[in-house]
């Protein structure tokens, strides 16, 4: 059966708390709230449906809407709405507090039973990285995070961006110093105004230049370029839901009127194949 809207909308602003929690340090008063919030998840949660001629979209936020409903402009020709996806977003907070308090374990059972009720969401993909970052997994990170990537449905230019710094960091552990500026470049040129980003690129940039190896020490040492502790792990906090002021949910017409604008480029297509085999120049300058 669907949950019922005003349990929901109670649960939504349960998690703006929880959320502002976070924000403020507070991991064990958020895991608490959220772990209540997912508690009231009903066995049926879909995605979308249509209700009096009207598609509804449950979203985690305004951006990823705005492409979903871009892509239902062929099928569907009428009114697309909103909702947001407040069970799908509990669980991602659950895990990020517990990644906070250091409860590895049990943000990876909370990301596993996100991605089995919720779907393939790359929000759940970049979380799960984190957390085999946090045990010294870096290809499993990586791995996650080129899944991520990969990922067309629900994604949207700031999942890539974060997804391609995180990839960065997990190469540069890796010792592979030169794809890790790539991505952050590229994360860089989804998302120009990231501090996280800018920071990371000068380290590893710096970290090249005071341990540029000789030629006796680069045989000795291949892939010394890059001290791993260099780039820190930083979790960057994906903010709070923008939500509509005067009603729950945003509408887009995809029939005449108005039209969602599409946030894709062009250029992603080529970038995506690119990534589909990451590891593939580390091979050839192996």
């Amino acid at each position: 059966m669907f949950v019922p809207a005003g349990l929901e909308n109670v649960d939504r602003v349960r998690l703006g708390v929880a959320q502002q929690l976070l924000q403020e340090g507070d991991a064990r008063n958020a895991r608490e709230i959220l772990e209540d919030v997912i508690a009231n998840q009903p066995q049926s949660y879909p995605w979308e449906w249509e209700q009096d001629g009207t598609l509804l979209i449950r979203a985690w936020d305004l951006e990823e809407f705005m492409v979903e409903s871009a892509s239902r402009e062929a099928t569907h020709r009428g009114p697309v709405a909103w909702v947001p996806n407040v069970y799908g977003q509990a669980h991602y907070f659950l895990a990020f507090a517990h990644v906070q308090l250091r409860e590895v374990e049990q943000a990876e059972r909370v990301l596993l039973r996100a991605l089995r009720d919720h779907g393939e969401h790359p929000r759940l993909h970049i979380e799960m990285a984190v957390v085999h970052a946090h045990r010294g997994e870096h290809g499993e990170a990586a791995e996650r995070y080129c899944r991520a990537l990969r990922m067309t449905e629900h994604s949207t230019d700031a999942l890539r961006a974060l997804a391609l710094r995180g990839l960065g960091i997990q190469l540069a552990a890796m010792g592979h110093p030169r794809e890790a500026q790539r991505a952050l470049e590229m994360s860089l040129a989804l998302e120009p105004d990231s501090r996280l980003a800018h920071a990371e690129l000068a380290q590893l940039r710096q970290a090249q230049r005071v341990r540029a190896p000789t030629v006796e020490c680069e045989a000795e040492e291949p892939d010394a370029d890059v001290d791993p502790a260099a780039l820190p792990l930083v979790e960057e906090w994906p903010g709070p839901v923008a939500a509509p002021s005067v009603r729950p949910g945003a509408v887009w017409h995809t029939g005449e009127g108005p039209r969602a604008e599409a946030t894709s480029r062009p250029w992603w297509r080529r970038l995506l194949e690119r990534l589909q085999h990451p590891f593939d120049d580390m091979a050839e300058t192996a």
